[in-house]
């Protein structure tokens, strides 16, 4: 059963008070340079209240989340998705600021509301997934809407950037070798990457998938599975077995064509 990791969030909270990301894992897409690291332009004290600030939120979360399966995680990912997708009321949420004296917290609500308005930088620019996704998956009020809305478009626009990476490679790897197992391969550690909020918002098969891809190790161009072949055919032989063939064709029909761009598409309005 799929839950909420605290394990994780200590980890984020950990980078938090830190003026730098994490660096990323070595994976076949992630040949470039890295990113420099994450400055933030405020003073040392704001970071020390937005480590604060996740530090409360993780608390949260974990309290809240207790228990709660990956259809219950998943319906609380999407109504919270969906309510920060779609603006109402936006003159009052674009006067909304945190219930606090603090001036750092206050001057980077502004910040999110201008950035949301098309006006300055995203105040949460360059940190972790885990981190914002602590801020939008926060309905405590300790964020304000637009806060809020800024971490997942600073999530948002991670993930376009990697999905840019891994297509370019994907291409490559067809083009070399007629497979999509190295797609496969990182599709599932980036997946494994992502924070549960983010997990629950894929079918809950995804990583079950990508692992099947990644044995089969199927060769597109020659139409031979050239890994974990015997897996299928033992999957067949059961239907055989069993006098039906219920599956067969799903399974079968599957390896005929190449996966597209939906391997990583992720979920809608991602």
């Amino acid at each position: 059963m799929l839950t909420f990791d605290s394990s994780r969030v200590s980890k984020a909270l950990n980078s938090a008070s830190t003026t730098q990301t994490k660096q990323p894992s070595s994976s076949p897409v992630e040949d470039k340079p890295a990113p420099p690291a994450a400055t933030f332009p405020d003073t040392r004290e704001s970071v020390s209240s937005l480590a604060q600030q996740l530090s409360n939120a993780a608390a949260r979360a974990e309290v809240e989340n207790a228990g709660l399966d990956f259809a219950g995680l998943a319906e609380k990912a999407k109504r919270i998705n969906d309510q920060l997708l779609h603006s109402t009321n936006k003159s009052i949420q674009d006067a909304e600021l945190p219930n606090t004296d603090d001036p750092q917290l206050l001057d980077r609500a502004r910040k999110a509301t201008d950035f949301e308005n098309g006006i300055g930088r995203n105040p949460f620019k360059g940190l972790s997934r885990d981190q914002l996704s602590l801020i939008v998956n926060d309905e405590s009020g300790s964020f304000t809407i637009n806060e809020r809305r800024a971490a997942r478009s600073e999530a948002h626009d991670q993930e376009e950037a990697w999905r840019l990476q891994v297509i370019q490679a994907a291409q490559e790897e067809y083009h070399n070798t007629g497979k999509q197992t190295v797609l496969a391969t990182e599709c599932l550690r980036h997946f494994d990457s992502l924070p549960v909020m983010e997990q629950v918002l894929y079918p809950e098969d995804t990583r079950a998938q990508y692992q099947r891809n990644i044995d089969l190790d199927f060769n597109y161009k020659t139409g031979q599975a050239e890994g974990d072949a015997m897996s299928l055919f033992a999957k067949l032989e059961e239907y055989f077995d069993k006098g039906s063939l219920t599956g067969q064709t799903n399974e079968t029909e599957a390896t005929k064509q190449p996966p597209d761009n939906d391997i990583v598409n992720g979920p809608a309005d991602h």
